[in-house]
């Protein structure tokens, strides 16, 4: 495999898996609504609003700080899995929310007032179009270049090469950026004059920005047969940025309804990606959570899962009453020397389901414990009842008729389930009710697809003969 494409680790799946019907009507539904938010504002492009002081300050802070959120998620993710897509992804926005900063440092009115406030005018404009221009340019350059979004590095060392030098330019590019237009911004093209935006950036300037980054979004999403989830709403966030600099094209200033209206359309496309990102971390811990959990071959319970719930029950249950039942296949080293593997892996999938299907009751526990060995847990269940349950799941198995010709006690496959039962007059604490049902599987082993309480092995001992037998399984 090449060092630079393949396909991506499973550290990655959660923001390169592939979008469903779900998240794309999703997508277009939320940028429907800003369609149609942009359209309707902008038949107030003249009409001045309200001047709110705090606006600017709280809105670009905001969509500063969504910005590098987002960088930060993305970059450390290529820190884990080196693909390259996140390095350049994370670059643009870390490169947004830098400059941010300068961005609210030379708004007009905030830091700088009176004559001062008049040269600070360009600049932030200059900056506003600096990150609107460049945000799409890097975003639909990676397309072009890799349009699968799957080259990656593997080795470790380029990748911290990578983060290092590529965090430098951005810091350095973003400084320089902000020295060029605060230096020498008196000599560059006026955007804004006598409190209006001039013709150079309504009709030059801003539909630039609105081409390329509605290009970039139709580059990212429109010629991409199955976009990921993170394609689909960073085609958004560029789609929303495109309806950002149309309404500054459209407006003829600051502080109009439609101005108000495109910020906050610059913080949805600042957010859309982060949210999209933070959404598919939690899953992520949750699909985490679930394996940590689950077995992987029969999706019972593991034998950790069990341990906890089983501590837990003997610690909370409200009746002293509880059951446990220690279920094996009979002569299941055979059946895979006969059937194979995966024959096996097949067997207990369907032992499995018997178990689910045979607990009626929420409170039930059932645990694959290692091999084909199963634990069942039965709070507040009498003798009786365990002994019922643990009948139903055998003759379950055995009515599922899976032929079993290596075994001396039937032609298909069964099991043997041992029964232990704790109650006030008799209490056991986990480590004693699990010693006791192992010693009523034992039991149970000996004569085969049976069922054995442990109570009632004193009264029937095993001869020798059976020892010796349960010894050569």
């Amino acid at each position: 495999m090449s060092s630079e494409t393949g396909e991506p680790i499973v550290l990655a799946d959660m923001m390169l898996r592939q979008a469903t019907k779900r998240d794309q009507v999703l997508a277009a539904l939320f940028l429907l609504v800003f369609v149609g938010i942009t359209l309707a504002s902008a038949r107030f492009d003249r009409v001045p609003a309200t001047f709110i002081g705090p606006f600017i300050p709280i809105c670009a802070t905001l969509w500063g700080a969504a910005d590098l959120l987002t960088a930060f998620l993305l970059l450390t993710q290529f820190s884990v899995n080196g693909i390259r897509a996140f390095a350049y992804l994370g670059s643009a926005y870390t490169f947004s929310g830098i400059l941010t900063i300068p961005y609210i440092v030379f708004f007009p009115g905030l830091f700088f007032a009176g004559p001062q406030a008049a040269g600070t005018q360009q600049v932030s404009a200059y900056l506003w179009l600096d990150w609107h221009l460049v945000f799409p340019l890097v975003i639909a350059g990676y397309r072009i270049y890799d349009p699968n979004f799957s080259r990656r590095f593997l080795s470790g060392e380029h990748i911290r090469a990578g983060l290092r030098n590529g965090l430098s330019i951005l810091v350095a590019g973003a400084a320089l950026t902000t020295a060029v237009i605060v230096l020498f911004g008196d000599r560059l093209p006026p955007l804004f004059e006598n409190g209006h935006f001039t013709w150079v950036y309504r009709d030059a300037f801003a539909p630039l920005a609105v081409a390329l980054n509605g290009g970039a979004a139709i580059m990212i999403i429109g010629t991409s047969r199955k976009a990921s989830l993170l394609q689909v709403w960073l085609g958004v966030a560029l789609a929303t940025s495109a309806l950002d600099a149309f309404l500054n094209a459209w407006t003829i200033g600051r502080f109009t309804v439609s101005w108000y209206v495109g910020k906050v359309e610059t913080l949805t496309t600042a957010s859309v990606v982060m949210l999209m990102l933070l959404t598919e971390v939690g899953a992520l811990y949750r699909r985490l959570g679930t394996m940590a959990i689950l077995d992987p071959l029969t999706g019972l319970r593991n034998r950790r899962s069990f341990d906890e719930y089983m501590i837990w029950t003997l610690g909370h249950r409200r009746r002293p009453e509880l059951a446990l039942l220690l279920l094996d296949v009979d002569y299941f080293k055979q059946y895979n020397d006969r059937y194979g593997h995966a024959a096996g892996d097949v067997c207990l999938r369907h032992i499995a389901d018997v178990l689910r299907e045979s607990l009626w009751r929420s409170v039930d526990l059932v645990a694959r414990y290692g091999g084909e060995e199963f634990v069942v847990l039965l709070p507040e269940t009498t003798a009786s009842g365990a002994v019922e349950v643990a009948e139903r799941i055998r003759n379950r198995v055995a009515h599922l008729t899976i032929p079993h010709a290596a075994s001396t006690v039937s032609p298909f496959v069964t099991v043997s389930i041992g029964v232990a039962h704790a109650t006030p007059s008799n209490p056991a604490d986990g480590a004693n009710l699990f010693a006791r049902a192992d010693g009523a599987l034992y039991a149970a082993k000996v004569r085969r697809n049976a069922t054995v309480l442990a109570e009632s092995i004193g009264s029937a001992p095993l001869v020798a003969e059976e020892l010796q037998l349960l010894t050569h399984d």
